[in-house]
């Protein structure tokens, strides 16, 4: 990995995430310990960049995120 591409990572990890907002939005659904993504597409890349496990069941997007900053 090149430098610039490590400091972008952390960049990313460093941004809060406001995971109200994407609840609101419809981005995230909430669902126990996972949260299910309608279109990954509208996923932004701060919380791309913190998926920590990725489940596909019945079609439908599960993630498990990294510990998030709260915006």
């Amino acid at each position: 990995m090149k430098q610039e591409e490590l400091d972008a990572l952390m960049h990313l990890h460093g941004q809060p995430i406001d995971l109200d907002a994407l609840v609101r939005d419809g981005v995230l659904t909430k669902g126990g310990a996972w949260w299910e993504v309608p279109d990954m597409s509208k996923l932004p890349e701060p919380v791309r960049a913190r998926i920590r496990e990725l489940s596909i069941r019945n079609g439908r997007t599960f993630i498990k995120l990294r510990r998030v900053s709260k915006a």
